[in-house]
């Protein structure tokens, strides 16, 4: 069978076409779409710990006399904190008074205090220190010289004057007040606490009311506080003398005191006046100005809450201070 040419051109034709688009460089290179690169910024990755909630702290709490439950002691125990309260006009800086609770009490109990005396151009700072029954001697001690030197160093951030300090104190905050006042080296209670040293010239005076001063006087003939103070101290005075003497601001004093108020209520029957009495004649001993006020009919917890003693405070305070 003969082939038709005209088949046979055309098929030839079309083979040609066909070979002519397989060679041929199609789309041009500009025209080609770009890959997509990664990006640059990498992806987070995932932490290898979980990230830590803080914890909740005690924030400071403004209020027109100062602020309230400011820690003294980084992560300290939730006692180990101190109100200040401030004059609401003045400039400043300060006279401050220090102020330490009664036994198994609370910084509270110089509310009233604090708002008079603040009324009147004198900041006040009440401190809470780790105390009975959870705690023995001398942590309370410590405390209260480690919130005194926490008070120094941010004296410039609450508008005080750390050269013009009074240290007072009720009850157990009496007696260590009265230490403090007493004590020229404060090393010896001073080893937990990560603020420097306190200057303790800066104290200008005390204002005790109802402490005890000399320990093994004190619990002569009262086996109430012996008992107590056998708890404080882990042992009898007749078993470890040297604390007991040792935490007695009678038997730190050499006459380079500064003056000394000392309120005790005539009925006070946890801690008979005869403790404030015993030692304004040892202060008067030594040549130490001392003004003893006992309150007639004043029990032991009331007086600290008497506002008529107050004036007698700041009359004390006002040659001292200004």
């Amino acid at each position: 069978m003969k082939s038709d040419p005209t088949l046979l051109a055309f098929s030839t034709l079309l083979i040609l076409i066909l070979l002519i688009t397989a060679c041929s460089p199609g789309t041009p290179e500009a025209e080609q779409p770009v890959p997509v690169e990664a990006s640059e910024t990498p992806m987070p990755e995932p932490s290898s710990t979980a990230t830590a909630t803080p914890l909740p702290t005690q924030t400071p709490t403004a209020t027109p006399q100062g602020t309230r439950n400011i820690p003294y002691v980084t992560n300290g125990q939730p006692s180990q904190v101190l109100d200040i309260y401030l004059p609401e006009t003045g400039g400043g800086p300060f006279p401050v008074v220090f102020a330490l609770h009664g036994g198994n009490g609370d910084k509270g109990e110089f509310d009233a205090m604090g708002e008079y005396l603040s009324e009147r151009g004198y900041a006040l700072a009440a401190v809470n220190f780790r105390d009975m029954p959870g705690y023995k001697y001398p942590a309370g001690i410590q405390d209260a010289y480690c919130a005194f030197a926490w008070l120094q160093v941010n004296a410039v951030t609450y508008g005080i004057d750390p050269q013009r300090v009074v240290v007072a104190g009720f009850s157990m905050g009496g007696t260590y007040a009265a230490l403090m006042a007493t004590v020229d080296d404060p090393s010896i209670y001073f080893k937990t606490c990560k603020h420097p040293m306190p200057d303790l010239t800066t104290i200008k005076g005390s204002v005790i009311y109802t402490g005890v001063f000399d320990y093994p006087a004190a619990v002569q003939g009262n086996t109430v506080l012996k008992e107590y103070f056998r708890d404080f101290f882990g042992s009898y005075p007749d078993e470890k003398p040297e604390r007991w003497q040792e935490a007695s601001a009678v038997n730190w004093l050499d006459g380079s005191e500064q003056p000394f108020l000392l309120i005790h209520g005539e009925a006070d029957g946890s801690v008979p006046p005869k403790n404030s009495q015993g030692f304004a004649a040892r202060l008067e001993q030594f040549g130490i100005d001392v003004e003893l006020i006992l309150v007639p009919g004043a029990q032991h917890m009331g007086i600290i809450y008497k506002r008529d003693l107050y004036e007698s405070v700041e009359a004390f305070l006002a040659p001292l201070l200004k």
